[in-house]
């Protein structure tokens, strides 16, 4: 008889000193399969939860990393309930989950969720909470701001201008003061204000730009005498550029004029996207010098969609070319500026061309897309690094080396790795209940039956009701990667480059292929490398 899991599972173990292996396996189980349905059942939860002090000190341990399993949860489901009126939590309620934020400290990745579901919440208590949490000890990663503010811009209240002028008391914070820009900046634009909320802090804002541009002008010439390491000085250059461009932006939509001098210095520096927002700024100004500059900068792909964006917006668009408006440039941008986030690649790349483009059902679209393929090459000064990426429906690249693959491959790959189905599951073997035993030896005989040796299953999957195996295995003497269904065995021969195939990129594949079929059911081109990947990976 299946074990039965529910909310005081959960609350046991998180309450308990030191829980047991079996104690935390359950909390997880019923975190997991928890079932929250309603306003009143996700208010129940919280109440309930709300009185939990678990230690912060090992954010690490098995039990805050469950705490934090459960807050995503619930922030999930709050997020996603459907309430007639905002304020439907208790006063009760706010101010435990207020005390819980602060108890938890910074150091614990789960208390950004806590502001999340009183941002929600959306009353104007709520709202002043937030705000005050944020200013007086903000969540310590970018990341936690970034979750509390976008949840502020997505599910705004009525209330959201009760933030300020309290959560301007934040831009003495280096990671918080980039946000709460944007989200006056999001305020004023979106007409939500009679007025912009940092309009109070214009002159102090134009001194802050002046000193950025100063210190990335030091930078930029190499007189900067600093004894920091590389990684921190990057660190602070990012943050020192996101600020900058924020404020520009700030300026733009204000008008300020005695911003004037400091947006010129702005704009005369290296960094393509503070130069783009600071002529985006100059221009909205009514200096002509900006607009040129958005035309030259139009070249640029990472600055690209944002020079056309703002080109739009001052009716400038027919003076950008042509060739920086095209499917084709645009496509070439969003991979760049995909390439160019910090979680990527971190900056633009040296070079890009494109391969190859054509027209094909996409998962997850309903209309037919242009697809794209662009090989990008960087020279790190340490040696140059070339792969292929993807943009159209989606802007994407791979660590694995794609580089001798055919166009109907790399498409496959992507798709694998783009899709997010709930009937698309898998799982690590050696992390699967003894229960799964019968169907792995099932799905090995298969792959012995085919002529394949040496087996060691490493994955198992669930794809739209088909249980699937990955396997380490053999073929005719050489290594290699199988894939095998109820109907079709995949094989993939081993490769011998740096940045080979694992077992994981080759379960992509085989997805996509299986996907790309299933929505182009007459595009030739793919159904080419349907049957055995042999050919095309040596």
């Amino acid at each position: 008889m299946e074990a039965s899991y529910d909310l005081a599972t959960t609350l046991d173990c998180l309450s308990a000193a030191e829980p047991t292996a079996e104690q935390l396996d359950h909390g997880w189980q019923a975190v997991e399969r928890s079932d929250l349905e309603g306003a009143e059942t996700i208010e129940d939860w919280l109440v309930a939860c709300s009185s939990l002090r678990p230690t912060a000190s090992d954010p690490q341990s098995p039990k805050n990393l469950l705490l934090e399993r459960l807050l995503e949860v619930l922030h999930k489901r709050v997020l996603s309930c459907e309430v007639e009126d905002e304020g439907w939590f208790a006063p009760l309620l706010i101010e435990s989950l207020v005390s819980w934020y602060y108890h938890l400290g910074e150091r614990h990745r789960g208390r950004p969720y806590l502001l999340t579901i009183l941002a929600r919440e959306g009353s104007s208590e709520s709202i002043r909470l937030v705000a005050d949490c944020l200013v007086e000890d903000p969540p310590s990663e970018v990341i936690g701001i970034d979750l509390v503010l976008g949840t502020l811009i997505q599910r705004r209240s009525r209330h959201t201008l009760d933030l300020f002028p309290r959560l301007l008391d934040g831009l003495s914070h280096p990671k918080l003061a980039p946000g709460i820009l944007d989200l006056a900046n999001f305020l004023a634009r979106e007409g939500e204000a009679d007025f912009h909320p940092a309009t109070d802090q214009l002159p102090q804002l134009a001194n802050l730009l002046k000193g950025i541009s100063a210190n990335l002008s030091r930078i930029e010439s190499g007189s900067y005498d600093d004894s920091r390491t590389a990684e921190l000085m990057q660190e602070q250059v990012l943050a020192s550029i996101s600020l900058g461009v924020s404020i520009c932006d700030c300026f733009a939509l204000t008008r300020y004029e005695p911003a004037m001098d400091c947006v010129l210095e702005a704009m005369d520096l290296g960094h393509r996207r503070l130069r783009c927002e600071a002529a985006w700024a100059v221009a909205s100004l009514g200096d002509s010098r900006g607009t040129k500059e958005l035309i030259q900068l139009s070249a640029e792909p990472v600055a690209r969609l944002r020079v056309l964006a703002y080109a739009e917006e001052l009716g400038i668009l027919d003076q950008i070319p042509a060739e920086h408006q095209s499917l084709v440039a645009r496509a070439e941008a969003e991979l760049v500026v995909w390439l160019s986030e910090p979680a990527q690649m971190g900056l633009a790349p040296t070079s890009i061309e494109l391969l190859d483009q054509r027209e094909m059902a996409w998962p997850g679209f309903e209309d037919q897309q242009t697809c794209f393929l662009f090989r990008f090459s960087y020279n790190l000064g340490r040696g140059d690094y070339s792969n292929i990426g993807m943009s159209g429906p989606i802007a994407l690249a791979a660590t694995v080396d794609l580089l001798d693959m055919p166009p109907e491959e790399i498409y496959a790959l992507f798709a694998g790795v783009h899709s997010r189905h709930e009937e698309i599951q898998e799982q690590p073997v050696e992390e699967l209940a003894s229960g799964y035993a019968p169907e792995i030896a099932r799905l090995e005989r298969r792959l012995k039956d085919e002529g394949l040796d040496n087996i060691e299953p490493r994955i198992f999957g669930l794809f739209f009701g088909d249980k699937t195996l990955v396997a380490d295995a053999g073929k005719l003497g050489k290594p290699g990667v199988a894939v095998t269904d109820r109907v079709d065995v995949f094989w993939f021969p081993a490769q011998q480059k740096e940045r080979a195939f694992t077992a994981a990129d080759v379960y992509s594949l085989y997805k996509g292929r299986k996907l790309l079929r299933a929505f182009n059911p007459t595009d030739s081109q793919l159904d080419a490398h349907s049957t055995d990947a042999t050919d095309d990976a040596t």
